[in-house]
Formats: C-alpha cells, structure tokens, sequence
C-alpha cells in the first residue's frame, strides 16, 4: 500500500521516512500486544483464585448459570425470528446472509446504535419498506 506522500515526487524520502516510522511503531504495538496476551491467562487465573478463594465456587457456579440462561435466551430469540420469518413468507436464509453483519456487530460491541448504520443497509438491501422500518429501528434501537 503506498502513502500519498511517498507517491509525491518532492516528498518521496520524506514520505518514505514516515512509512518505516509507522511501520515499527506498528511492529513495536504488535511484540507489545503479544507479550500482553501471553500473560493474560495467568492473570484471569489469578482473578478466578482470588474470587473462588474469598466467595467460594458458588459465585463463579452461578456466573455459569447465567451466561448458560443467556445463550438459552439468544436461541429463542433466533427461535422467534424464525417463526416470524416463516409467518411472513421471507426467505430466512436470504433474511440472514444480509442481517448477519449487523447482528455479529451488535453482539460482539455490546451497542445497538453503533450498528444502526449497519441495520439500515441490511433493511435498503433486503428491500424492506424504508420509512416503516427506518422508524421502527430507530424507535427499538434506543433502548
């Protein structure tokens, strides 16, 4: 990938200088990050001992319970979708190939208005009627 400053022909050393500052600035982030990750899991072990030690098993056995009852809960709502996919005569495979990006991002960002965006293109490709829906996103998307 070439900058525009490198392209330049007044700039091109400049520009060149600039790029391999970036580049080990990146490289040095990466070695950074990997020593991180490396001694991430000692740390959630130390965190999981302290919190067994002084709680007991008992609160991390009920943790579980609830990320179980969570996903329990993610599969009815896609159960429902379904359903409704179904009742309305839409196609759920098309209705997924173009919901999934939306859906992974909110899933994974924990923010429903930072994929409203995303929502909005998933609604125009799908051909979904766009005042209806625009309403309906942004009135559900708030909460």
């Amino acid at each position: 990938m070439r900058s525009g400053l490198r392209n330049s022909e007044q700039h091109a050393e400049l520009g060149e200088h600039v790029y391999k500052v970036i580049q080990a600035l990146n490289e040095a982030t990466f070695k950074i990050l990997k020593v991180i990750l490396y001694y991430v899991p000692i740390g959630i072990f130390a965190i999981l001992a302290e919190t067994i030690g002084k709680q007991g098993l008992e609160t991390i056995l009920s943790l579980g319970n609830m990320i179980v009852v969570l996903y329990i809960a993610l599969f009815v709502q896609v159960g429902i979708y379904l359903l409704l996919l179904v009742l309305f005569k839409t196609n759920p495979i098309e209705f997924f190939k173009y919901a999934r990006t939306p859906m992974i991002t909110a899933f994974a960002t924990q923010s429903s208005s930072g994929t409203l965006p995303l929502t909005l293109d998933a609604g125009k490709n799908l051909g979904l009627f766009q005042k209806a829906f625009i309403v309906l996103v942004f009135h559900w998307g708030r909460r």
